[in-house]
């Protein structure tokens, strides 16, 4: 049985984009979209897209794959399952490096390396004045959800990590984006955009000033 679910039979070149935000897959240049089959096979993309550029040794991978329940020879299992991997959504997707092993692809091809860089980048257009940029850096970025991160990891550090650096470029990237539409005019979007805030981030004092600057803008102060 294959380790993948994909559409196509036909093989594929390559990964153009792995997800994490929402269900772990890699995206290929020939337009499939591979889901790695098993827990441990998605635990390893996903500890392996938190490191990126950075590679991690493969003592590091057995504690992130397999947390304090190693197996017996545990390197040789950690082996066996980067190979079923790369079988399954290609060879370039998980690269072997004389310090361990790393994702074949860059970081912004990564979908919440491509959000954090999104908010970095939507941050300086705020500095910079540029509101209508900032906006739609931020509000492109959240599209990359597409799903619930580390909902297919189950209870492990990884998907711990994963939903939290996920929810941290996600709330920096809804500030963003109702902090634009508030300077461009649009009250009511900042309104919603900071009820949702308030209500993920109840002590947030960015989100609630937010909502107090749309609701003055909108004459209910």
């Amino acid at each position: 049985m294959s380790d993948a679910r994909h559409s196509s039979a036909t093989g594929h070149t390559g990964p153009v984009r792995v997800t994490v935000l929402g269900p772990v897959a890699v995206l290929t240049a020939a337009g499939e979209r591979l889901e790695p089959a098993g827990v441990r096979a998605r635990t390893l993309v996903a500890a392996l897209a938190l490191a990126a550029p950075r590679p991690l040794t493969p003592t590091q991978l057995i504690d992130e794959v397999w947390g304090d329940s190693p197996p017996g020879g545990a390197k040789a299992a950690l082996q066996t399952l980067v190979s079923r991997l790369r079988a399954a959504v290609g060879d370039e997707v998980v690269e072997s490096l004389p310090s361990g092993y790393r994702l074949g692809v860059e970081p912004d091809e990564i979908d919440l390396g491509a959000a954090e860089l999104g908010l970095d980048r939507a941050r300086a257009a705020l500095d910079d004045g540029d509101d209508a940029r900032a906006h739609a850096l931020a509000r492109d970025a959240l599209t990359l959800w597409s799903g619930e991160p580390g909902a297919d990891l189950g209870e492990t550090a990884v998907a711990d990590a994963l939903r939290h650096r996920a929810a941290v470029a996600s709330h920096g990237l809804t500030v963003a984006q109702a902090t634009a539409a508030l300077r461009l005019g649009r009250a009511h979007e900042t309104e919603e955009l900071a009820e949702r805030l308030t209500v993920l981030a109840p002590f947030d004092d960015s989100a609630r000033l937010l909502l107090m600057q749309a609701l003055d803008a909108l004459g209910r102060p």
